[in-house]
């Protein structure tokens, strides 16, 4: 019986190294903490994705020139237009899915954004309807996280990955 516990015990601590390291296989190359494109092939601002904001977290969307999207404070939306790179956009508050005109007078109003030369922030101005001067200031930095994109060893196989913002897809 002496002649099988050491074999067996060797055996099991293999095995639970082998389990803890994950046999030694990771990514194939090491992804990079590289930070997802914000600017296009053709040299566009790609703006899709989560921001951090003085008025909280602003999740945006972007199909061509039209921007719009959501924040935080007060169950805000935003809806505009990019040209270059200003971000003209007309705001607004309390009217959770509901279209600009929904909102109260006073929380809806118009403003914009300059868009940094790396894409990664934006700083601007708003106002309240009705008033003539835009003396709100609003700022965005883009909020990293995890990018994935490369190459991975999976209990599947080799997998290749490619993110751009928060969507991910592969083969």
């Amino acid at each position: 019986m002496k002649s099988l516990v050491e074999p067996l015990s060797m055996c099991i601590l293999a095995s639970i190294l082998l389990l803890v390291t994950g046999c030694g296989r990771g990514p194939t190359e090491a992804p990079q903490a590289s930070p997802i494109p914000r600017i296009s092939a053709e040299g566009e601002f790609m703006l899709n994705g989560t921001w951090r904001g003085n008025f909280g977290p602003v999740e945006l969307q972007q199909e061509g020139s039209r921007v719009w999207g959501t924040y935080a404070f007060k169950d805000g939306q935003l809806e505009g237009t990019l040209e270059g790179n200003r971000l003209d956009f007309q705001w607004w508050e309390g009217a959770a899915g509901q279209p600009y005109e929904s909102a109260a007078e006073n929380q809806r109003g118009d403003g914009y954004f300059v868009v940094a030369e790396d894409g990664r922030s934006l700083e601007g101005k708003w106002r309240i309807e009705g008033e003539e001067t835009l003396d709100g200031e609003w700022a965005l930095v883009e909020k990293t996280g995890p990018y994935v994109a490369g190459r991975w060893f999976s209990n599947f196989g080799m997998v290749d990955l490619q993110q751009e913002g928060n969507k991910v897809w592969g083969t």
